[in-house]
């Protein structure tokens, strides 16, 4: 390790009881479910959502939380002669530097459907941090991991997850499984330096 990255390092160990961490504060969400002719969409902006609906022959159970470190979503749907969906959108400032993950898993069955998942700088809406998208895979099953980290600078920024599948007899079901997660209040510094001098040891 050269002498900068150790004084550096050095530095940000001794401030690093001092740094709150970044926290997510949350400026908009959208969390909706549909199966068939029925809706349902999240009272509470910022609280639990945890909803099931069903029609004849579609379902969609949505759950997710909004925490200061953490964002948890599960999402399941079927759909055939009636449309199953699950939509989540949230926005959301970190006040400072902070490391983060968005992991788990998506798929998607069916001729006629959508499964994504997204993370977007609301100030750089040109460029995508994350952009994994299912088109409607026709008879086999396809499967998407999320495994993507790295810093993100102070600002604002958007998660957003949806799927969809059904209707005009088209049979298909997905799923989204995904967690994003900044580190625990003290501990953000330190996570960010060395991921910093991981990508430094990698040039």
């Amino acid at each position: 390790m050269k002498l900068t990255s150790r004084l550096l390092l050095a530095a940000l160990c001794l401030a690093a009881p001092a740094a709150h961490g970044a926290v997510l504060s949350y400026t908009s969400a959208y969390r909706y479910v549909e199966g068939g002719s029925q809706t349902f969409q999240s009272i509470d902006p910022f609280g639990l959502f945890d909803e099931s609906v069903a029609g004849l022959d579609s379902m969609a159970t949505h759950r997710s939380s909004l925490g200061t470190t953490a964002i948890l979503l599960a999402s399941r749907i079927t759909g055939q002669s009636e449309r199953g969906a699950a939509f989540f959108k949230v926005d959301f400032v970190l006040d400072e530097a902070a490391a983060w993950s968005l992991t788990g898993s998506f798929e998607l069955l069916g001729r006629d459907g959508i499964a994504c998942v997204s993370l977007q700088d609301l100030a750089h809406r040109d460029t995508t941090i994350v952009n994994e998208i299912i088109f409607a895979p026709q008879l086999d099953l396809e499967t998407r991991s999320l495994q993507f980290g790295g810093v993100l600078a102070a600002g604002s920024y958007s998660l957003e997850a949806m799927i969809y599948g059904g209707g005009d007899n088209q049979m298909a079901r997905a799923s989204i499984d995904a967690v994003f997660t900044i580190p625990e209040p003290g501990a953000s510094l330190l996570s960010v330096v060395a991921l910093m001098l991981a990508a430094r040891r990698r040039r």
